[in-house]
Formats: structure tokens, sequence, C-alpha cells
């Protein structure tokens, strides 16, 4: 396909034809015919995307004006991604009819895959499956198709979700609420993921959904701070499941009572404020990265501090999975932001905190519900 040709095309027949050979339908909705000329020399040879959508101009009380970052996959690796993603999207449909309970399925890499990905399945202790039955019903191997071409023995395996028991922060005495900061409710303390543009409360925060229900009151977590109420819960998206299975999970708080908020995020104990965020990474980043040691992500919680790691598996219903972690996570972290590897000035969000899991392996990963999920379940707009 001839780039020139693409150019001179009409706008729908440029977006069938990129959609055509990969492109997803989040950079369609971005890219314009002249840019891909600045993106790639061959989109049959590389396949851009949209790897973070960067926050330009915020204006008080409105939604961020937003621009798109590209970037480039190498067609071949795009391919043996892809066809994981597909046997983990069609494994997660068909799990979804035939099993109990809440279950959710990835793909990272995997040792002795020929395409050097493949795909998990995480199910919970009350399945109506057990792992041990699964295995001898499901194919520890299959084959997927994309792009006219079939990838062969890709792996699959079958874990069970094990629940994980759960530094602690610097007080912080202001009025202003930055990413991080602590925070508790009736439920338990947490940690604010940050800056939150509600399409109908307007300015606030977003944190993890499942610790706290909607209109419940929600505090500074400082026990003697003499007005500690900084409003209250609105939007709250909470799949958490007794086994701690990844899930979808999210919350937005008006923020009131004389508090605001700010777009920056805190040091690693919470004694200072360290640098801005400029935007996020996008579902498509985070797959592109997921195995490699290529995107650095750093988490921040309330009770465990600040640690690194690196995207080792994106799920079904796309959560990001970190490991190298230093520590487990702890009750208290729950909410607290996910983000790449900073410079002294800014960073770009990967995620918001909302649980661990152990694999197969005990190796323990800490889970985040990505920006673009909480911005579609909740409505609006990470700035």
């Amino acid at each position: 396909m001839d780039l020139n040709d693409l150019e001179r095309m009409g706008r729908r027949r440029f977006m069938e034809n990129l959609a055509g050979i990969g492109v997803s339908a989040t950079t369609l909705n971005y890219l314009e015919q002249d840019e891909l000329a600045d993106i790639t020399h061959d989109p049959e040879e590389e396949v851009p995307y949209v790897e973070r959508i960067e926050i330009v101009n915020k204006e008080p009380g409105q939604p961020p004006e937003k621009e798109p970052v590209y970037n480039t996959i190498n067609r071949e690796e795009w391919e043996r991604r892809s066809a994981a993603i597909n046997i983990r999207d069609d494994l997660y449909e068909w799990a979804q009819n035939e099993l109990e309970g809440d279950i959710s399925t990835s793909f990272g890499k995997l040792q002795h895959s020929p395409t050097d990905f493949g795909v998990q399945l995480y199910v919970p202790k009350n399945s109506s499956l057990p792992v041990e039955k699964l295995e001898q019903i499901l194919p520890t191997e299959t084959n997927a198709r994309v792009q006219g071409k079939t990838y062969e023995d890709i792996p699959i395996s079958i874990n069970e979700a094990v629940s994980t028991p759960q530094c602690d922060y610097q007080k912080r005495d202001s009025d202003t609420i930055p990413r991080g900061d602590m925070l508790r409710s009736d439920i338990g303390e947490f940690t604010a993921m940050g800056t939150f543009h509600s399409d109908e409360y307007g300015d606030g925060l977003a944190t993890a959904g499942h610790v706290m229900e909607e209109g419940m009151m929600i505090a500074k977590n400082e026990p003697n701070d003499q007005n500690p109420w900084i409003g209250n819960a609105r939007d709250v998206v909470d799949d958490t499941t007794d086994d701690n299975i990844k899930y979808r999970d999210c919350g937005f708080i008006e923020v009131e009572n004389g508090y605001s908020v700010m777009d920056a995020i805190t040091g690693s104990d919470n004694s200072y404020i360290e640098f801005t965020i400029e935007g996020y990474h996008t579902d498509e980043s985070l797959n592109a990265h997921a195995g490699e040691e290529t995107l650095e992500a750093n988490y921040q919680g309330r009770s465990t501090c600040r640690h690194q790691g690196y995207i080792e598996e994106v799920s079904q219903n796309e959560e990001v999975v970190l490991v190298g972690l230093d520590e487990e996570t702890q009750d208290g972290d729950s909410g607290g932001p996910y983000f790449d590897d900073a410079t002294t000035t800014e960073a770009y969000m990967i995620g918001s905190h909302n649980g661990i899991h152990t694999d197969a392996f005990f190796n323990k990963y800490a889970t985040a519900t990505t920006p673009e999920t909480i911005e579609d379940s909740l409505g609006g707009h990470i700035f």
C-alpha cells in the first residue's frame, strides 16, 4: 500500500484501508491523513498507534484539551501480540458463558511459546470448574489467525487466583489534594489516584471503587484534623471479588468543603510535591509494552510508598499487571497512581491500583485499572 495513495484518498477510504491493515479504532479516531507520513514511512511494515494522551490545557471546571502522541510497532511483533490478544478475548468470552464466579484472562510473555506470548486464565476458588477440571477441558495451546496468517501452538495457562494479605506516609497539612494523598471512608483508608473531571459533577478525584460507596463521606486520613471532610463519593464502579481477581474498579469523589485538587503527584513518602502528570498511556500502549522491560512503571500507595516494576501482562478487561515490586501492596494502597518512568518534572499515568494476585508460581503482581477504562466507566477525563 503506497503512502502517497493513502494520503490522496477520501477520509472514509483512508480509514477503511488503515483499519484493514490493523490500525485500531482509537488511533483512527485521532489520526489525520497529513499526519501519517510523520508517523511511519510504511504502515504495512509498522503499525501506528496512539501511545499517550497529553493534557495540553485545562481550565477550572472544564474538560481538558487533549492531544495524541503516536508511536509504531513492527508489524510482525504486532501480529504475534495480536494473536495472543485474540485468544485471550475468545477464552474470556467462553469462560463468561461456561464458568460461575468472576474470571479474567490475560496475555503476556510466556516461556516456550513460539510467538513469545501466551494467555493465562485466572479462576476464583469458588469456580464451577476447578483448575484441575479445566486443565482436562481446555487445550494447553491453540492457534490464531491475524491478517490472514496463522500463528500456531500459542500456550494457555490456567491459574487459581490467590488472595494475598494486605511505609507509612507523612501527614500533608494542606487543603489541596494531589495524586497519592491519603484519604479515608467508612470502609477504610485508601490513596487518591488523582485529578478527574466528571461530565456530571465537574473537577474532583478518582480512586478505587471498592474503598467507598455512592454518597459516602470522604475525609483526609488524619484523625486529628479539625476539618477532615473533603466531599462525597459519587459514581462508583466496583467489580471486586472475594478471591481478589483482577477487576474493573474505580470511583469519583466530588471535592467540596474548601478543598481543591492538584494535578501533581506527591513524593515517595507524601511529604512534598514531586512532579506533574502530563497525560496518560492508552490501552494500546500497554498492550505494546506487555512482557517487555521497555516501560518502567512506578506505583505509589499510602502503605507501601513507591515501587517500580514493568508491565507483565494485560488482562481481557484492560487492567495492567506489574511485576518487579520490592514488596507486596497492603491495605491502604488501593486507588494509588501508577505512572511511567518520570522525568524530574513530568510523568504519564498508567492506572489506579485495585489489588494484587498471586500466580501459579507464587509471583505477586499488583493490578491497576487503566486510564481509558476509568474514563469510560466514570464518564469524564483524567487531567
